[in-house]
């Protein structure tokens, strides 16, 4: 129990490092967004040649996987006193360093929702003119004139038009974790590029002697934000063998797990879901967090793509854990499916550790 509490307050302790208020930009900015600051910069110096033109910015990061830049351009017009100012916000992906849209974060059909909602907000068919991702949501900056008010979104608007990424959890959505067992396997890098393509995070339980030879794999899983915990070292049934056995099996396969990918796992599935005290005992001795599951799609048994995507549509329910394998492609056929139909559904799909914490 110590070893786990250690293990989290060390990872709290990581996140809240890498939170900083909004300070002066003294780092160098992911090259999409220096680009686009580039480029803004220069459009505003032709528009407005003739007026002189102070620069400033600041940054933020926002839910620890994004990074927002904020720009403030004065413009004045010596011997003339008058000033106004323009901004502009810019954001990427920590991860990536890819430079986000708006369109990012909406839903198939969410841009006439929000237009919708800017029209009854501001009495005209206004556009939008800049955005911000905050801790709290979006706040919209419609064409209401310089100086224009931020829009904050309503809760209802929010819950219709959003995406949830894998990282920025709204409170009014609710959450979903998929969890995949006896990997990595050939099949896995396929499942990672679908998960990319709809931004959001899943937990792996692998099997201690697959990794080798499979490390990207693991630092693949790593690198895009997703969980990686034990699921022993041979696919053993753990509550038949003895505490030494047990602690063995976790810990090569915990050991394993933190070579390949440098970051500490402190979650363990136990095969077939058999757990007893001794089990229980060995995994916390390690910081280890035993988990299950309560929507088991039984892919292993059917092998059918459109059973599994059925089961998983007919149980979600907010706070369920799904238990899947990247063993199968019909799996992973499903999963392309069903990703996209929670998201629809307003569903967030977040890790395991995501989904305890809230």
């Amino acid at each position: 129990m110590l070893k786990r509490l250690i293990c989290m307050g060390v990872a709290l302790l990581l996140c809240f490092a890498m939170l900083p208020t909004q300070t002066e930009a003294t780092e160098a900015l992911p090259a999409p967004i220096e680009e686009a600051i580039a480029q803004w910069k220069e459009e505003l110096r032709t528009r407005y040649s003739p007026l002189q033109l102070a620069f400033s910015q600041e940054t933020e990061l926002v839910k620890v996987r994004y990074l927002r830049v904020d720009l403030r351009c004065t413009l004045s017009n010596e011997p003339s006193s008058d000033t106004f100012t323009l901004k502009q916000s810019f954001h990427a992906s920590v991860h990536s360093g890819k430079l986000l849209t708006l369109e990012d974060f909406l839903i198939h059909g969410g841009s006439a929702l929000l237009h919708s909602e800017l029209t009854e907000e501001t009495g005209a068919d206004a556009s939008i003119v800049n955005w911000k991702l905050t801790e709290d949501g979006l706040t919209l900056y419609p064409s209401r004139g310089i100086g224009a008010i931020g829009l904050e979104l309503t809760e209802d608007v929010l819950s219709q038009v959003l995406i949830w990424d894998g990282s920025v959890t709204w409170r009014n959505r609710p959450v979903l974790a998929l969890t995949f067992d006896d990997g990595p396997s050939e099949k896995t890098p396929r499942l990672l590029d679908i998960l990319e393509t709809h931004g959001v995070r899943a937990t792996f339980f692998v099997v201690g002697n697959m990794i080798g030879g499979r490390e990207d794999i693991l630092q693949k899983m790593q690198s895009k934000g997703h969980e990686v915990g034990g699921h022993s070292w041979n696919h053993a049934n753990l509550s038949e063998l003895s505490w030494d056995s047990v602690y063995s099996q976790l810990l090569r396969t915990k050991n394993s797990i933190e070579a390949a990918t440098g970051a500490t796992s402190c979650l363990m599935r136990p095969p077939y879901g058999a757990s007893n005290g001794t089990v229980s005992s060995a995994a916390a001795s390690l910081g280890l967090s035993v988990t299950f599951w309560n929507i088991d799609t039984l892919d292993w048994l059917y092998l059918d793509a459109d059973k599994v995507y059925d089961v998983i549509l007919s149980e979600a329910k907010n706070g369920r854990v799904v238990l899947c394998h990247d063993l199968y492609e019909s799996t992973i056929d499903a999963i392309e499916r069903v990703i996209p139909e929670l998201l629809k559904q307003g569903y967030q799909l977040v890790t395991v550790s995501e989904l305890r914490s809230r």
